[in-house]
């Protein structure tokens, strides 16, 4: 087997590139023997937001992350987080849950990114009153595609 590096432009906006297609475009024009493509994602971000009981945005939690893949495995990959929007009645307390793990499945390897962040809704006087716990995971495929969920609450 042969391992080609490729270095792929990409549009951000446009998302990740499926090597799937890229892979089986070059390995037509090659003869003889397999082709892997080796390549790393953008950075892709998730958020969740909060609200309070009129509507309005209560916080706001943020997850970053880019991992290099080849259609089979994932590797190097990297994730930080960050929270904003806070409103005054709210107030972050602390990050929870940073964690990462990778399992495999008949299509090859997932990466899994999970945060937690904590905030309490706070009122003077009284002092936090009630507590949230929103989340988000970003799970990267071996072959540049992604998901993001979360949970603001």
């Amino acid at each position: 087997m042969e391992i080609v590096s490729v270095t792929i432009q990409v549009d951000e906006a446009a998302g990740p590139v499926d090597t799937r297609t890229s892979a089986s475009s070059l390995a037509g024009s090659r003869q003889g023997g397999d082709v892997w493509i080796q390549a790393c994602s953008p950075q892709v971000t998730h958020s969740v937001e909060g609200k309070t009981l009129l509507g309005f945005t209560a916080y706001k939690i943020w997850q970053y992350k880019t991992w290099c893949y080849d259609g089979w495995n994932t590797w190097n990959e990297q994730w930080s987080k960050s929270f904003s929007d806070v409103n005054a009645a709210f107030q972050f307390v602390q990050w929870t849950e940073d964690r990462g793990w990778s399992y495999w499945h008949s299509n090859g390897e997932t990466h899994v990114s999970r945060v937690q962040a904590q905030f309490c809704n706070w009122v003077f006087g009284y002092g936090c009153i009630s507590w949230y716990y929103p989340w988000i995971e970003i799970y990267a495929n071996q072959n540049g595609s992604w998901v993001g969920l979360g949970q603001p609450q």
